[in-house]
């Protein structure tokens, strides 16, 4: 079974309780207020009008949101199950079922195409960018998040009693192994080197136009100081904006 088929099994399985943990505050707070208010500013100014892709769009909540900023949105995401709570929540938006890589979408068939915390599930990022390129304008964007590459770079340990934590080499693609808030949902991804990401991405048509390495809101504060302190200090995520020259 390789990670697509894996990340597939997982959030079948595991499809209604990852929705409801999005719609939980204390559950949801990475997303709520890091990787979402980041997103937002960089995509919600471009979709009004746009025929857009929410490409890895899991149960929709992203996709309602560029609907609710004028964009001609469709879903799709790997997950049938994901994509049915999508089509409950969000009966007037499309949402189809299909692998990143190969999708069934047009040639030059969108404005914008946006992916939230998907990306970073493959190992190979050049499938996916090369499709994207397939499937959007010239002069389109492409706007995407995914885990920090710094974040894959070190371990927590606990070493006489003291938790410490030690750097790992960065330059690899090796898998990197965590648990989602939800008893048995292990997941994996790969590690990317800024490199990787930023050179394919050229390498398949695109020229990045803005990159954010995302902090928290300060709302996240109310819910957590703990939390706000270490993302203020270590990034979890970036976002990317780039535009198809090609």
């Amino acid at each position: 079974m390789d990670n697509t088929d894996y990340t597939k099994k997982v959030y079948d399985k595991f499809a209604k309780e990852y929705h409801n943990k999005r719609l939980t505050v204390m559950d949801s707070l990475w997303n709520r207020y890091i990787e979402i208010p980041a997103m937002t500013g960089l995509a919600k100014s471009v979709v009004k009008d746009k025929n857009v892709l929410d490409l890895g769009c899991g149960s929709g909540i992203s996709t309602k949101n560029i609907q609710s900023w004028g964009g001609n949105v469709k879903g799709c995401d790997i997950s049938k199950n994901l994509i049915s709570i999508a089509k409950k929540e969000n009966p007037k938006i499309p949402f189809i079922v299909c692998n990143a890589e190969k999708t069934p979408f047009k040639n030059l068939e969108f404005d914008v195409i946006i992916s939230g915390l998907m990306i970073h599930y493959l190992k190979d990022l050049k499938p996916v960018f090369k499709e994207v390129a397939r499937i959007t304008r010239k002069d389109g964007t492409f706007i995407f998040s995914m885990n920090h590459p710094f974040g894959e770079s070190y371990e927590k340990k606990i070493v006489d009693g003291v938790t410490v934590f030690v750097l790992k080499p960065y330059f690899n693609n090796d898998k990197f192994e965590w648990s989602m808030s939800i008893e048995g949902m292990k997941m994996i991804n790969y590690h990317h080197t800024f490199e990787n990401i930023i050179n394919t991405l050229i390498d398949c048509g695109f020229v990045v136009e803005r990159l954010v390495e995302m902090q928290p809101t300060k709302e996240l504060k109310k819910y957590s100081q703990k939390a706000y302190d270490r993302t203020s200090k270590y990034p979890s995520f970036i976002a990317i904006k780039a535009r198809k020259i090609i």
